[in-house]
């Protein structure tokens, strides 16, 4: 059994120019925005279509301006979220990267929700017989530029992780003397949970066009809370066990150490509790990205709780050696 260890993140030194392209990306879909709206003009009718009926006919309106406008908008605020990035490469890579996806993914968006409106008006004097169709795939295909540009141009940038051993010798495989501090901590990604993401916001662009605002906007949580699932870090130290979903790590569970009656390394199959990400059934819990090796917890208050790790046996043998140092 590996032993657990003491460890310390740190950030290897910043790519300057990187940090600097992410910003200029997340400000181009603007740039193109205001530049064609005003190169436009002339090829396109006012007011434009803002909302079809089976992709087909407009029966939604809105001015030029006021269209054009709302849409910069939207792009400059996913460029402050790219220039945010930039100065959050001096503080933590992963969060650099998310914000620069998310802002590039909204600004891009932004701009294919005005290439669609443009293509589907182009050249016409009246926009009431202006159909959408093929071009309603632009506001995803935005998105997907966005989000893929943005993390090529930042690159990867994992933290590097110092260890230091922590003593072995007790029956479980591992003593920590009084005051000792020691750390385990594991970030998975799975990609599954994106692939469902991008199904939903697609479908939430569609229904958005083509439908009604609220179901659109549920597609679009939804789409949020699929793509959250992708990221899970467990962390085990002497305050407990710690899950943090999506890629700023958000809490979602906190297991403090006196609550945990004992806990084992054990595989685990998705269907036998209740599938994947955060499931809640009668008497116990879990995180599951997988189905596969998993810390298992059994509680003290009787339920219990399981988490998806790989290597379940050393963070599993950390928290027994915490909780005898806590037992005294």
């Amino acid at each position: 059994m590996s032993n657990p260890t003491s460890t310390e993140l740190h950030p290897p030194p910043v790519n300057r120019a990187r940090s600097v392209a992410a910003a200029v990306l997340s400000l181009v879909p603007a740039g193109v925005i205001a530049w064609s709206a005003q190169a436009w003009d002339d090829r396109l009718p006012d007011p434009l279509p803002t909302h079809w009926r089976a992709l087909a006919t407009p029966d939604g309106f809105g001015s030029y301006a006021g269209t054009w406008r709302t849409l910069l908008i939207v792009a400059l605020i996913g460029a402050c979220f790219g220039i945010a990035a930039a100065a959050l490469a001096w503080l933590n890579p992963l969060l650099q990267r998310s914000t620069a996806a998310l802002g590039a993914a909204l600004a891009f968006g932004a701009l294919g929700v005005w290439l669609a409106t443009a293509q589907a008006a182009w050249g016409r004097a009246d926009a009431a017989g202006a159909p959408l169709g093929w071009a309603v795939v632009l506001p995803v295909l935005g998105v997907a530029v966005g989000l893929v540009g943005a993390l090529l141009v930042v690159g990867r940038r994992p933290h590097t992780v110092h260890t230091v051993p922590v003593a072995a010798g007790s029956s479980s495989g591992l003593v920590l003397a009084p005051g000792e501090r020691a750390m385990w901590a594991h970030r998975t990604f799975m990609a599954w949970p994106l692939v469902v993401a991008g199904a939903l916001a697609a479908g939430g662009v569609v229904v958005w066009f083509t439908a009604d605002a609220v179901p659109a906007l549920v597609l679009a949580v939804a789409a949020v809370t699929a793509a959250v699932l992708a990221w899970a870090q467990v962390t085990v130290d002497a305050r407990g066990l710690r899950i943090g979903l999506g890629p700023w790590a958000w809490t979602v569970k906190n297991v403090p150490l006196a609550a945990i009656a004992s806990a084992s390394a054990q595989p685990i199959e998705a269907s036998d509790w209740g599938g994947w990400g955060y499931r809640v059934l009668p008497g116990r819990s879990a995180v599951v990205l997988r189905s596969g090796p998993a810390i298992v917890l059994e509680l003290a208050d009787g339920r219990r709780f399981a988490v998806t790790v790989d290597d379940p046996e050393t963070p599993v043998a950390l928290l027994d050696a915490l909780r005898v140092r806590a037992a005294g």
